[in-house]
């Protein structure tokens, strides 16, 4: 069943945002002068070799006559990394050393029902009993 696929990943999404903040409140704590640019740099770059290495794994190299215009990925890579992800991570740097992890936690909550919402407003896709559910 293909959906299983997918539970799986949205499980393991749950399991590591629970041990993304317990990680980083240790690694706030212990380490008061690492920057958190720093720190959300290696994030970053470990997770960007591990998603190549599973997407390789997976799916293959993948043709560059496919990629399409080159300037275009890579504007979309800039932006998703470095605005969206980058600014969001360090928002959340913030929520966790001054709101301490568990309460910083749960604006993760708040994701879910926002793409439901936009995947309403944008695809007309109307939420299931699944997706109220989860």
């Amino acid at each position: 069943d293909p959906s299983i696929w997918g539970t799986l990943a949205v499980l393991g999404m749950a399991i590591s945002y629970g041990t993304s903040v317990l990680l980083n409140r240790r690694v706030f704590s212990e380490f008061k002068t690492l920057h958190p640019l720093t720190n959300l740099f290696h994030q970053l770059v470990s997770g960007l070799i591990a998603s190549l290495l599973i997407s390789f794994i997976f799916e293959g190299f993948p043709n560059p006559q496919e990629w399409g215009s080159f300037k275009t990925i890579l504007i979309a890579e800039l932006y998703l990394g470095c605005i969206s992800t980058g600014v969001a991570f360090l928002l959340f740097y913030k929520l966790i050393k001054v709101w301490g992890s568990v309460r910083a936690a749960t604006v993760t909550y708040v994701v879910p029902a926002v793409a439901l919402g936009f995947d309403l407003l944008i695809n007309s896709n109307v939420p299931g009993v699944h997706e109220f559910v989860g």
